[in-house]
This record gives C-alpha cells, structure tokens and sequence, in this order.
C-alpha cells in the first residue's frame, strides 16, 4: 500500500453520496453487520446506537486508512 496516496473530501463526498448512511446496525446484502457507510461491524467495537453522522463519517475515513 502507498501510504503517499490520501483520499481528497471530494473523493469522500462521492463515497458518502453512494453509500449512503444508515446510523443503526443493519445486515449488509454480504450477510455482514454493517452501519454507517457501509463499515463491517467487528466484535471488538463498541458503538452507541444510533450512531451519529459525525461518528460515521470517522468511521468511513478509518475505513479508507485501512
């Protein structure tokens, strides 16, 4: 991976737009538990419900790092 290469807000924007955002827990058409814009639920996390669109956006932008 480049760690050089940085995702710009538009290109975040786009993301977002796309993905759309759902703010409690739902099942991805993977089968996966899924919230936000379109981040897996893993055992170690530990989320308020609903989540806020402040907290989802973090959440996509860890996902992008990843």
């Amino acid at each position: 991976m480049n760690e050089n290469l940085k995702t710009s807000q538009a290109g975040l924007d786009l993301i977002a737009k796309w993905e759309g955002v759902i703010l409690h827990p739902y099942v991805c058409p993977a089968g996966k538990k899924t919230v936000g814009y379109g981040h897996v639920i893993k055992p170690s996390d530990a989320f308020t419900f609903p989540l806020s669109e402040y907290d989802a956006t973090d959440l996509l932008i860890e996902d992008i790092d990843d």
